[in-house]
C-alpha cells in the first residue's frame, strides 16, 4: 500500500512540475537561500540557465519525502503516464509537459539570476534548477508544496 501511495504521490508531482537547461563552465549558484524554492531543491548546487527553447526533458528517476525512487517506482510511474513523461521548452516563455496519454500547456520564467525555472500550468506551479551530476546535467523539478520531493529529468537527444 505505501508503494502504491508512493507511485500516486509521484504521478501526482508529474502532473505539475517543469524547468531548466543549464550552461557550462563554473556558473553555479548556491541555492539555499532561495526560500521560496522547494525544500528538496535548497542543498542544491544550481548551474546558470542557457537558452532552453526547443529542449526537452524526459523523467529519469526521483525522490519521494527524502527517499529516492527505485527502478520499479519509475517504471510504475511511466507506465501510469502511458510510457513517457517530458518537459518541451517550445518557446522563451511557453513549456508543454507531455505525457503518451496527454499533454499540459504552461508559462515558464528564468529567476534568482538566471539558476531558477519557475513554471505555472492551469492550477499548479514548479520550481526547478539544473545541476551537473557526474558529467550529467540533471534537470531537477519540484512542487513547492510537497516538500522532500522532486523530480529527475534528463535531456531528450535529438536523433
Amino acid at each position: 500500500m505505501k508503494k502504491v501511495l508512493s507511485i500516486l504521490l509521484a504521478v501526482s508531482l508529474v502532473f505539475g512540475m517543469t524547468f531548466v537547461m543549464s550552461a557550462c563552465g563554473d556558473n553555479s549558484a548556491e541555492t539555499e537561500q532561495n526560500e521560496f524554492l522547494p525544500e528538496a531543491l535548497r542543498a542544491v548546487t544550481a548551474e546558470m540557465i542557457s537558452d532552453l527553447e526547443g529542449t526537452a526533458w524526459q523523467i529519469a528517476g526521483g525522490m519521494i519525502d527524502g527517499v529516492e525512487m527505485e527502478q520499479e517506482d519509475l517504471d510504475a510511474l511511466l507506465e501510469a503516464a502511458g510510457g513517457a513523461i517530458q518537459y518541451i521548452f517550445t518557446d522563451d516563455a511557453n513549456i508543454q509537459m507531455a505525457t503518451s496519454l496527454n499533454t499540459l500547456d504552461g508559462t515558464y520564467t528564468l529567476e534568482s539570476e538566471n539558476t531558477i525555472v519557475h513554471m505555472v500550468f492551469p492550477e499548479i506551479e514548479y520550481y526547478g534548477i539544473f545541476s551537473i551530476i557526474g558529467e550529467q546535467t540533471v534537470f531537477m523539478i519540484a512542487d513547492p508544496n510537497q516538500a522532500g520531493s522532486a523530480l529527475y529529468l534528463t535531456q531528450v537527444e535529438e536523433g
